[in-house]
């Protein structure tokens, strides 16, 4: 927010190069104008002047600044919708593998080419674990 404002105060001041001239009426009131009083004498209250280098720098710099925060939110954004596509599919196969266990009363797990089956207390904590993870991440 507080970039936003500088960015905007500068684009203000350069936009803003114009003078002001104050003139006193006939009757003692007093008047602002970007041009001179029609009769009478005015004085040049304020004339900006162009920007500096150093402001154009400072402006270039907030407004890279300024993308540069933008690019990492989106950066952000897009892997953490990544990260959500993986868990969702992460929990559907868990669930298919839940739906599977309940189902058959026997487990057969293969690991490194070999066939081993798993008991009942082995499958139960399986499938005791599959729940879990489906209750704290895919719920």
């Amino acid at each position: 927010m507080r970039i936003f404002l500088i960015v905007l105060l500068a684009v203000t001041s350069i936009s803003s190069n114009a003078e002001i001239y104050k003139w006193t009426d006939a009757n003692g009131k007093v008047h602002y104008s970007d041009k001179g009083a029609g009769k009478g004498t005015s004085v040049r209250v304020q004339n900006n002047p162009p920007a500096d280098a150093t402001a154009k720098t400072r402006l270039e710099l907030y407004k890279n600044q300024l993308n540069g925060d933008r690019q990492l939110k989106e950066k952000d954004a897009a892997r953490e919708l990544q990260r959500l596509a993986e868990l969702d599919t992460q929990c559907a196969r868990i669930r298919n593998r839940l739906i599977n266990y309940e189902s058959v009363g026997q487990i057969v797990q293969v690991k490194d080419g070999e066939s081993t089956y798993l008991d009942h207390q082995e499958k139960d904590k399986a499938m005791a674990e599959m729940r879990l993870f489906l209750r704290e991440y895919c719920d």
